[in-house]
């Protein structure tokens, strides 16, 4: 299956949108400062209105916001040293009706996976503290 990587910048929403109808994986590496939501709890069957689309915030800056992982991996490698995997399924942003989406009724909800990797040091001296990567 082919697997196209992008860097940050480029739309992973409306990359996974976009090939959902092929057999191909998409990585695209995220700000941390992006918000994404996991689907609204069940609603009360006497609960009246519309239903919700979203449910509570994950914000990738914001350990608070953080549901426990789905899956977790802890490994090591001579040029990074430790290095730590976590990953949430089934999390989504909020899209709004403009750009990609402009003319449309109700924005999708475009559903992915984001892995949170940590690393213990980068292979060359940096003055960048945060060895953080979100995909």
């Amino acid at each position: 299956m082919p697997l196209f990587v992008f860097d940050a910048g480029y739309d992973a929403a409306g990359l996974t949108h976009g090939l959902s109808d092929t057999r191909a994986e998409v990585l695209v590496r995220i700000a941390e400062t992006r918000v994404f939501h996991p689907d609204p709890p069940a609603r009360n069957a006497t609960t009246m209105g519309r239903p919700r689309r979203h449910g509570a915030r994950f914000v990738l800056s914001d350990p608070g916001t953080w549901t426990p992982p789905d899956a977790t991996a802890h490994l090591f490698n001579p040029r990074y040293g430790r290095i730590a995997v976590s990953v949430w399924h089934n999390l989504h942003p909020k899209l709004h009706g403009r750009g990609r989406w402009k003319g449309k009724d109700l924005p999708p909800i475009v559903r992915a996976s984001v892995l949170r990797v940590d690393v213990e040091h980068l292979p060359k001296a940096t003055a960048r503290g945060n060895k953080t990567l979100w995909l």
